[in-house]
């Protein structure tokens, strides 16, 4: 497909030309049928989760257990998913998919769209830098904790905490 500039520069620029050219003195127009530009856009992925609208929210269709151990409730998962446009619903039906997905009694869930801001949140809070702080509370999502309080984290925080299923 042929670009608008491309159209300019190879058919109405030359036109243009010749018609300065001419030695006839009157005046001349010409007319010409431009194409509209391409409907679709362009777009390049960025390393951020953004708060938007339930309309706009994509879900959560790829996740990565990258730390799992288990205590005397059940099981704690670390979990990492892909950046993007998320809202509280697409990460409310995350854990509820994890929790359903995973064998035996899920205690805790910890989601973040960035595995650096997940090993940074393993560290003892009072060991963080101040960079792995930053990293937690930019990338740090949701967690599931007690077996089942949705807590939302970092750019969600606002959102508060509720029972799953509830």
């Amino acid at each position: 497909m042929i670009s608008i500039r491309r159209f300019v520069y190879l058919v109405l620029v030359p036109v243009a030309l010749a018609a300065c050219d001419s030695p006839e003195t009157g005046l001349t127009t010409t007319t010409a049928v431009v194409a509209q530009p391409p409907t679709t856009m362009t777009t390049t992925t960025t390393t951020t989760t953004t708060t938007v609208a339930a309309e706009e929210a994509e879900p959560v269709t790829e996740w990565e257990v990258v730390v799992r151990s288990s205590s005397d409730q059940g099981e704690v998962l670390w979990v990492v998913i892909p950046p993007g446009n998320y809202n509280e619903n697409s990460l409310e039906g995350l854990l509820a998919t994890i929790v359903e997905e995973t064998p035996g009694p899920v205690w805790e869930v910890h989601v973040f769209d960035d595995p650096g801001a997940l090993e940074a949140a393993r560290v003892e809070e009072a060991q963080r830098t101040e960079e792995q702080q930053t990293l937690v509370d930019q990338h740090h999502l949701v967690s599931l904790v007690e077996g089942n309080v949705v807590r939302f984290q970092g750019p969600f925080a606002d959102s508060g905490e509720f029972i799953l299923g509830s």
